[in-house]
């Protein structure tokens, strides 16, 4: 959990510098948001797939059935963006999406190497 934490960090400031650079235009409002949002989830997940994990007779399903958890949970996030008139709406999605890819990058390598070590 304290990778996860990490890689939160140093996610939030590589969006927070490309933000200062006048890369993206997006506030820092809604940069803390997503990442916030993005790091809640993710320990959810991992909590889930922990407890799943720890059970004897648990399918491939339980484990998907939290992937599409979380792809709902972000639709909803990203519902009130979708659907409304900010001229940023673009980017804030499009750095939304690039954070969620970054976000599932970083928990599969955490994941295959917790795999790695109990076996």
């Amino acid at each position: 959990m304290k990778k996860i934490i990490y890689i939160c960090v140093c996610l939030i400031l590589i969006n927070l510098f490309l933000r200062r650079t006048e890369y993206i235009q997006i506030d820092y409002y809604n940069i803390i948001k997503i990442h916030v949002f993005f790091l809640s989830i993710t320990i959810i997940a991992q909590k889930l797939h922990k407890y799943f994990s720890q059970k004897t007779n648990t399918s491939v399903l339980h484990f998907l059935s939290i992937n599409i958890g979380r792809i709902i949970l972000s639709i909803i996030f990203l519902w009130p963006i979708i659907f409304s008139e900010n001229l940023l709406k673009k980017q804030i999605l499009i750095n939304f999406i690039i954070a969620y890819f970054a976000y599932l990058l970083f928990e599969s390598i955490i994941q295959n190497q917790k795999s790695k070590i109990s076996k």
